[in-house]
């Protein structure tokens, strides 16, 4: 009988070891006060990218679903993508992250469509023309359901999906073969195996295409780990140890309220990592007594962080590398904003 309950026992759970966590120390902190941009007029922005000298808004809903402005003067520029399943039509679009130059020179910003299944790469030519000038790429059927697209080139997709069985998804359009990116590695504690979903949750994946690597942020653990485009575990980054969700796990099981949440977004630029961190517990946000959100900025090899304290809780983020500065969402109780945090140089 105790055999019987000793093999229950350990098909319940995973056996993790402990293994050393050595914490990223901090090289530079900043504390940030926001300016509103009063200039830029938004209702529903839900995410935002800068790229070049364009600041691109992604809204939930409205007339258009995107806005692009200037940013020397903050000037609009362009509104377009109205609702529908026409062309060059949105259902339920929002960035990738990912912008290139192609052949001709011309900016591409990709955009995912999730209730259309499809990436469309706005071409800036069209946009800030008014003309419409958007190719799609049409989301193949797998074996996964892809719910954002975070890269996509002529070799490789790479998505967050729906399903509890990997963090996300890395599909080889060549050889039309899916691998997933895994729940590792190892936390040094035991745990339920039905919440490993929950713990190894990662709301954003970023990609080094040069390096040929995705960061995975974990949301509710300090931590980025890197796979390559095959789902194997390279490396981490930790800027927290293991010992807040240790404790509050041991104690309590998971509870969604109770859990600290950390990164959110990440963005990437050059060999530069931003990661947008919560920096709070659900229920702190739902009674409203949040913490202000944390940016961290990493090298990606993991050897230095700064972290860059906002004097709010914002929603979405961008980091502007010539203005050297952050455009942030802030959603308000009865307007929402555009505020921008002006990182200081370094004396």
């Amino acid at each position: 009988m105790k055999y019987i309950i000793t093999i229950c026992i350990v098909l319940m759970f995973f056996s993790c070891h402990p293994s050393k966590i050595e914490v990223i120390p901090v090289n530079l902190t900043q504390n940030l006060k926001g300016e509103v941009l009063s200039e830029i007029d938004v209702q529903l922005p839900y995410v935002i990218k800068v790229v070049d000298t364009f600041l691109f808004i992604c809204n939930q809903r409205g007339k258009f679903f995107f806005e692009v402005y200037s940013t020397n003067s903050y000037r609009k520029i362009s509104e377009f993508g109205t609702e529908g399943r026409g062309p060059n039509e949105f259902v339920r679009p929002i960035f990738t992250g990912q912008t290139e130059y192609d052949d001709n020179n011309e900016l591409r910003v990709h955009v995912y469509d999730l209730a259309r299944r499809r990436v469309v790469f706005i071409n800036d030519r069209g946009v800030l023309n008014n003309t419409d000038s958007h190719q799609t790429y049409l989301i193949p059927t797998l074996e996964s359901f892809v719910t954002r697209v975070y890269y996509l080139d002529q070799n490789y997709l790479v998505s967050l999906i729906a399903e509890e069985t990997g963090r996300g998804s890395i599909y080889n359009i060549v050889h039309r073969e899916e691998s997933q990116i895994g729940y590792k590695p190892k936390f040094g504690f035991n745990y339920m195996k039905s919440d490993a979903s929950k713990l190894y949750k990662s709301t954003t994946l970023c990609v080094n295409q040069s390096k040929e690597e995705i960061a995975s942020a974990l949301y509710y653990t300090g931590q980025i780990d890197f796979f390559d485009f095959s789902g194997e575990y390279l490396r981490s980054i930790y800027y927290t140890d293991h010992s807040g969700l240790k404790e509050c796990y041991l104690k309590n099981g998971f509870k969604v309220m109770e859990q600290e949440q950390y990164i959110y977004s990440l963005e990437r630029n050059g060999e530069q990592l931003f990661g947008m961190n919560v920096n709070n517990k659900l229920k702190d946000l739902v009674n409203g007594t949040p913490n202000n959100t944390i940016i961290h900025r990493f090298d990606w090899d993991g050897t230095k962080q700064d972290q860059y304290i906002l004097d709010r809780q914002v929603d979405s983020f961008t980091y502007d590398p010539s203005e050297n500065c952050f455009y942030c969402v802030f959603q308000g109780i009865e307007k929402s904003s555009i505020v921008k945090f002006q990182i200081e140089h370094e004396k």
